[in-house]
């Protein structure tokens, strides 16, 4: 998904940043997590087996990752964080 030359130039020191990571029975994974490279950064949610690339900042990445997590985060009723 990520083209050399308009997203980044070397690979190498691109960095991945999980905003979260579950397995949520009966639904699957979901994901929301960022890449930092060394020309942009690009926010990403994978829900199942669906892999999406999303207009996002850094802001909305942490309120959508603090709200996810206030509503599914880790308890006796649900300790399925992979995080």
């Amino acid at each position: 998904m990520l083209v050399k030359g308009e997203d980044y130039n070397e690979l190498a020191g691109t960095k991945c940043e999980f905003g979260y990571l579950f397995e949520i029975e009966g639904h699957g994974l979901e994901a929301l997590f960022k890449l930092e490279t060394d020309i942009t950064t690009a926010y990403f949610a994978a829900q199942g087996d669906k892999l999406m690339w999303l207009n996002f900042n850094d802001e909305l990445f942490r309120t959508t990752t603090d709200g996810f997590l206030e509503l599914h985060g880790k308890n006796a009723d649900n300790p399925g964080i992979l995080n």
